[in-house]
């Protein structure tokens, strides 16, 4: 009798030393992935560029450029990780049922996750406009922005099975009640990347015949884009009227009289001013007159004070310059005291 006693009593002994146990044994694996997966979103989103860096970007930099696509890839992908993630909270969070710490947790890195898709896609969507606007002539391509609308657009689809899911959820009376406290993004359109293609088409209208390849899961996208390119060239402002004629400067040989306002009968010479002669440009303003000379020279007058005699005279005076540019010697034409 005594033994018999003794091995009913076993059992409940067992229970106390173990304590209860959980409705379903959890997923350790999955645990630990989820855990790896976070850690990692939360790297890339720690990378968030200053605004200093996205100013060196849209100048061009080239370092700045170089570090700003490692990012913005990097971001997208921790969008896609976020999307797995808070789909593989749900799994968890039914294997955790009965277990209220394991609960806890799975709701914690659900909304933890949301929360760091939200920061993925303001850090990359920054990254996109300022690569769109950098001077640098391969920042960015079409198809790099392609590809990031698309993750968008994985993302919010998720977000609509997520809805669903949890909706039926909380209508079954066999769900785990813990699914309840599941909230899912909302149903609005992700706007990111869009104006970061605008920006790009406006500063690359040659490649606005990329668009007509886009298939049909970013048509919505597609014609937002078109609507804003038509609206900004719209509000474009008009160009500056032409300048009049007495305000060109002439172009002759060095023997015109400095006083003739009428341009020559020849059509004007094609003048690449570079170099020296766009530096003097630069500092001194549009000159009284430009000249060619033989050899391929061409002169830039400008009035100014130069010594003459132990006095300053207003002096006309080349100077003149190679076909590169290079500033090759100048010369006083004329003084009045």
């Amino acid at each position: 009798m005594r033994r018999n006693i003794l091995l009913l009593a076993l059992p409940a002994l067992s229970a106390c030393i173990t304590g209860s146990q959980p409705a379903h044994e959890r997923d350790q694996r999955l645990v630990r992935e989820i855990a790896q997966q976070q850690r990692w979103t939360g790297e890339a989103v720690a990378g968030r560029p200053a605004a200093e860096e996205l100013d060196a970007v849209r100048a061009g930099d080239a370092d700045a450029v170089s570090d700003a696509r490692k990012r913005f890839r990097r971001l997208l992908m921790a969008v896609d990780r976020t999307v797995w993630i808070r789909e593989a909270e749900v799994r968890a969070l039914r294997d955790a049922q009965g277990d209220a710490l394991a609960e806890d947790e799975a709701v914690a890195g659900f909304d933890r996750a949301g929360r760091q898709r939200t920061d993925a896609f303001a850090a990359a969507d920054d990254l996109a406009k300022a690569l769109a606007d950098s001077k640098s002539k391969r920042a960015i391509s079409l198809d790099d922005l392609r590809r990031a609308l698309l993750t968008a657009q994985k993302a919010q689809e998720s977000e609509q099975r997520l809805s669903k899911e949890l909706s039926r959820a909380s209508r079954s009376a066999d769900a785990p009640l813990a699914l309840q406290r599941l909230t899912p993004a909302t149903a609005s359109r992700n706007k990111a990347f869009v104006d970061a293609v605008v920006r790009y088409l406006t500063n690359h209208p040659d490649e606005q015949y990329g668009l007509d390849s886009w298939g049909s899961p970013l048509a919505n996208e597609r014609s937002q884009i078109r609507a804003a390119l038509a609206d900004a060239e719209a509000n474009r402002p008009p160009p500056n009227p032409a300048v009049r004629n007495e305000e060109v400067p002439t172009i002759g040989s060095a023997g015109d009289d400095l006083e003739r306002s009428e341009p020559p009968p020849s059509a004007p010479q094609q003048l690449s001013v570079v170099g020296d002669a766009k530096k003097l440009i630069d500092k001194r303003g549009t000159p009284k007159a430009i000249l060619t000379r033989e050899g391929g020279l061409f002169a830039l007058r400008y009035d100014e004070e130069r010594p003459c005699g132990i006095d300053r005279c207003e002096s006309t005076v080349d100077y003149v310059f190679d076909s590169s540019g290079k500033l090759v010697r100048d010369e006083i034409v004329s003084q009045k005291k």
